[in-house]
């Protein structure tokens, strides 16, 4: 009797795994946009290092977001103030000049030297009380160094704000490939998502703006 409820239920499983199909693959996620939203996060990652590598620089490619202020009244991010229907990027960087956030980088690289081909993103709502706890990140994460890079910022940031159905999986060394694998997880993401490219780069000291223009592909002045 044991035996036949054994090859039963081996039966069961090979005939559930022909129908429906045995993968390891987790299930498709999809990113959710609250009617309550006051704005878009959106999660970017580069693996294609050689797409976002400077010369004589070793590179595994870029994680970043994205914020857009779909309200009538301006939003701060971090201490950036984001007029309506304004998109900001934001992400860690490690330039001499700052080591931590900097603001619209990743736009003004892609414009000047067409940086982020193949980049993959996916695309959130967030509320009000999300705002609050993206930009207390913000705050406590204003920093660079090889442990807790860019893909570190990016993917702890939007999982303070994902549902359970959304959150990533934190690995042992972040690294935008890994950001990318969890990103395609989800049913609504996108490769090549256009960002319009914001003029005001910069980084915060303290509460005062350091502004930035772009001269040639990598100088700043």
């Amino acid at each position: 009797m044991k035996k036949f409820a054994y090859f039963f239920s081996l039966i069961v499983i090979i005939s559930a795994c022909l129908f429906t199909g045995c993968s390891k693959s987790e299930s498709i996620k999809v990113a959710a946009m609250p009617s309550n939203s006051v704005g878009e996060l959106t999660i970017f990652a580069l693996d294609n290092a050689s797409k976002d590598s400077l010369p004589l620089l070793f590179n595994l490619g870029h994680s970043y977001l994205t914020f857009k202020n779909t309200t009538l009244a301006p939003i701060k991010i971090g201490n950036y103030s984001v007029s309506p229907n304004e998109t900001i990027c934001f992400g860690t960087w490690s330039i001499s000049s700052h080591f931590g956030v900097w603001y619209n980088l990743e736009s003004n690289y892609h414009e000047t030297s067409n940086r982020y081909e193949g980049c993959v993103s996916v695309t959130k709502g967030i509320t009000a009380s999300d705002i609050e706890k993206v930009n207390e990140f913000i705050y406590s994460h204003n920093y660079w160094n090889p442990l807790k890079n860019c893909s570190y910022f990016a993917l702890n940031l939007w999982n303070t704000v994902a549902s359970k159905t959304e959150q990533l999986k934190k690995p042992l060394i972040y690294t935008p490939k890994k950001v990318a694998n969890q990103i395609r997880q989800f049913a609504t993401f996108e490769t090549n998502k256009h960002v319009k490219t914001n003029n005001n780069f910069g980084y915060f000291n303290d509460v005062e703006y350091v502004s930035f223009t772009m001269e040639g592909d990598y100088e700043f002045v």
